[in-house]
């Protein structure tokens, strides 16, 4: 089949699996897997061979979804099955889950790109991507870690005074991004391809006022009234909450207004982008040979959830999360998780004209 999912273990395809999950998220960095050998004999030669650490590779129709290290090994057994599951993560979640450990551990007048390398210098096989990161990294004023945080929370912290992401190229490269740069060519309709849907509204993330605080660290601040170490702040609001909901944030890093203005500008975006999200099971793995990817663009039209117009006009909507799956019983399926545009962009909706309070963006999300 075009779309069969293959595992493979040092060039070889491991068969005698019956239930796979593969989940990756544009918010996640390390995709995760899990695999159910359901009937192990002592002597079998494949499962009882597979151990902590041996790393895998992952294909849907021969392109690489994930490959992962093997971090957990599962036995058990009842009167009727033997049974052995394996699971794991993106080799880059040793990102996730280790603590920087560079010393001294600051860094003044660097380039983004350079830190980020000198994060993931001691990791042998892991490795930064300048080649794929996007060209607006800029450089910092100053950095420092804090003391315990993994390397991706360091990482993560460059990124989101930049409105942007942390995304692996599956073969421990990691790179800095924005989402909807790709579209799917292909799009999702209610009663053609979709299977099953559901759409969930949860305002419980989402506020009326964002404020952030900040600090400049050097003379060069000065010309915009602050002076070296004494705070600031920048806020904005989100129209589409009437009531008083405010969330107070500290920038990650030293920043200048600008930076903070986008920086806040990412949370109220993302928040209100977020507070709706759409789930839907599509048969198969692929949809006419196309295989889903987390941060692409995909038109939708669903009348029964309420997307897209009444005409039949789609609407273009964002993949934060694609699991591949395969059961006894459910057969071979993809569960997509669908968010309004914006849920991961630091690009706000332009307000309505009008006279802004001084130090204040408007926001106009509904």
């Amino acid at each position: 089949m075009p779309d069969e999912l293959e595992v493979y273990r040092d060039g070889e395809i491991l068969e005698g699996w019956e239930i796979v999950r593969v989940s990756r998220a544009i918010d996640a960095l390390a995709g995760t897997f899990e695999l159910l050998f359901p009937e192990v004999e002592l002597d079998d030669p494949t499962a009882r061979k597979l151990l902590r650490g041996d790393r895998l590779e992952i294909k849907v129709g021969g392109e690489l979804v994930l490959s992962p290290r093997i971090t957990r090994r599962t036995k058990a057994y009842n009167g009727t099955t033997n049974a052995i599951t394996v699971s794991g993560s993106d080799i880059v979640a040793d990102l996730v889950e280790c603590s920087a450990a560079n010393e001294p551990g600051q860094w003044k007048g660097a380039r983004v790109a350079t830190i980020a390398g000198e994060l993931l210098a001691p990791f042998s096989d892991l490795r930064f991507r300048t080649d794929l990161s996007v060209a607006e990294l800029g450089s910092v004023t100053t950095f420092a870690l804090q003391t315990g945080e993994t390397v991706f929370d360091a990482l993560d912290r460059l990124a989101r005074m930049r409105g942007l992401l942390l995304a692996s190229d599956l073969e421990g490269g990691v790179y800095f991004t924005r989402p909807g740069i790709e579209k799917a060519p292909v799009a999702l309709e209610r009663g053609s391809n979709i299977e099953q849907g559901s759409v969930e509204e949860d305002e419980s993330g989402r506020f009326s006022r964002y404020i952030i605080h900040g600090a400049g660290p050097t003379p060069a601040y000065w010309d915009v009234g602050v002076g070296p170490g004494q705070s600031f702040r920048v806020e904005t609001k989100d129209a589409g909450v009437s009531r008083y909901r405010p969330r107070v944030l500290h920038a990650e890093t030293a920043a200048s207004e600008a930076e903070l203005k986008q920086r806040v500008a990412f949370e109220a975006s993302v928040s209100a982008a977020r507070s709706l999200r759409i789930v839907y099971v599509l048969p198969d793995w692929t949809l006419d040979g196309h295989l889903w990817r987390p941060g692409e663009r995909v038109s939708v039209w669903d009348p029964i959830l309420e997307i897209g117009g009444p005409s039949g006009s789609p609407v273009e909507m964002l993949v934060g999360s694609v699991d591949w799956s395969r059961s006894a019983t459910g057969g071979s399926t993809t569960t997509l998780g669908i968010y309004r545009p914006g849920a991961f962009d630091a690009e706000p909706v332009k307000p309505p004209k009008g006279k802004k309070a001084k130090g204040v963006q408007e926001l106009w999300l509904e």
